[in-house]
């Protein structure tokens, strides 16, 4: 047999088994789906306890800046994130990040005060949303809804 034939019978054999493998690998992916490594289920647990710390601290900032933390409830649309925060908290590499809604009472002063403390606790929660509906009279205090990345 030439050296040339030779080679290209092997080129040949590579070829079938590396498509043989690609098969086989991609029926393996199939089966996975769904299916939940252990290492992924410790992680959601790990980010579980992260976000409960977050939210008590978040809550914690509400005493500190004269805020009463009125609710905090985890949105059911936390996975559509738009392109801009999608991407950001990609490259944050927050993947288990979820959006939640903190609705809390207080002064213009209060939220200043609270977004500062925020900022320098260093917490792993992206704000994405404040609005504010003003109390009915001027000695009411305003309503605070924002919407964070946690």
């Amino acid at each position: 047999m030439k050296p040339t034939a030779a080679r290209a019978e092997r080129l040949a054999a590579a070829e079938a088994e590396s498509a043989l493998l690609a098969a086989e690998l991609a029926a393996a992916r199939r089966d996975m789906d769904g299916a939940e490594s252990p290492a992924a289920a410790a992680d959601a647990a790990s980010a579980a306890r992260s976000r409960a710390d977050v939210l008590r601290r978040l809550s914690g900032l509400c005493a500190t800046s004269g805020l009463r933390l009125g609710s905090a409830r985890r949105l059911a649309d936390g996975a559509a994130a738009g392109a801009a925060v999608g991407g950001l908290l990609e490259q944050m590499r927050w993947r288990a990040a979820e959006r939640w809604r903190l609705e809390m009472c207080g002064s213009f002063d209060g939220m200043v005060r609270w977004l500062d403390g925020l900022s320098a606790a260093g917490l792993q929660a992206l704000p994405t949303g404040l609005e504010m509906e003003p109390g009915p009279d001027a000695a009411q205090p305003a309503v605070w809804t924002l919407d964070v990345w946690i």
